[in-house]
């Protein structure tokens, strides 16, 4: 009896019936879209880049942090542990630019999040020129406005501790800001932000106390004269920056 054995060189003929089943008879018609860079990328560059500057900061000059973070202890006003301004002018431009980059992202966040603003902000640089003035703006507008309030009522020394309480205040804020920063951007969780908030408001609370504590140091200035300046400096502009955002 003889057998035949396929070796798969020579196609079969039900093989070639069903396979042209399986081959399209129409043209197809493909429409190539060319995909772009995503758009948060830059934001990532941008926070490993502050953070690099942080890690060289702590590395070089160990001792600027736990001055910085003397706000929570409440030695940040006092002139004989004042172990920041060694390093320079460098360091401080640097916390400063490290706060106003990660401060302006927290808003973008924010405005995006409330429906503000649309989700192409972080790559329209328009966005980003408006709100980073306003930061500058409004941290030089409390440094101002301490300062001439010491030249005023002749309180330079309790000025110049106030100019330095607001100026570790905004310190500690970029510090703690730059990575949360970069563990939404990464989860994408909205829980960071709302613990962003919370930080930053426990913080502008401890620097009101120790401007309550400076204003005290001052002959013939009652808690109410303090409470009236607050106001006056910084809660009513405060306020004043939300609403205008919000609204």
């Amino acid at each position: 009896m003889l057998s035949v054995v396929y070796t798969g060189s020579n196609p079969l003929s039900d093989s070639l019936e069903f396979a042209g089943k399986f081959i399209q008879q129409q043209v197809v018609p493909v429409h190539p879209v060319a995909i772009g860079e995503h758009p948060g990328h830059t934001v990532y560059y941008v926070l490993f880049g502050l953070l690099l500057m942080l890690a060289f900061i702590r590395f070089f000059y160990p001792a600027i942090f736990g001055a910085v973070f003397s706000l929570f202890s409440g030695t940040a006003s006092r002139r004989d542990a004042d172990n920041y301004s060694k390093p320079g002018w460098a360091v401080p431009v640097l916390l400063t630019v490290n706060f106003v980059v990660s401060m302006s992202l927290l808003v973008l966040v924010l405005l995006i999040r409330w429906k503000h603003l649309p989700n192409a902000t972080f790559t329209d640089p328009r966005y980003w020129a408006v709100i980073t003035g306003a930061v500058i703006f409004f941290y030089f507008f409390l440094q101002t406005a301490n300062y001439l309030t010491g030249f005023v009522f002749n309180t330079s020394k309790q000025a110049a501790m106030q100019i330095k309480n607001t100026a570790f205040w905004i310190y500690t804020s970029g510090i703690i800001l730059t990575p949360l920063l970069l563990i939404y951007f990464y989860s994408g969780y909205f829980l960071v932000v709302d613990t962003m908030i919370l930080l930053l408001g426990a913080l502008l609370v401890l620097k009101w106390v120790q401007t309550f504590r400076i204003g005290l140091s001052l002959k013939g200035f009652l808690p109410l004269h303090i409470f009236l300046y607050l106001c006056a400096v910084e809660i009513v502009p405060l306020l004043l920056l939300v609403k205008t955002g919000t609204g």
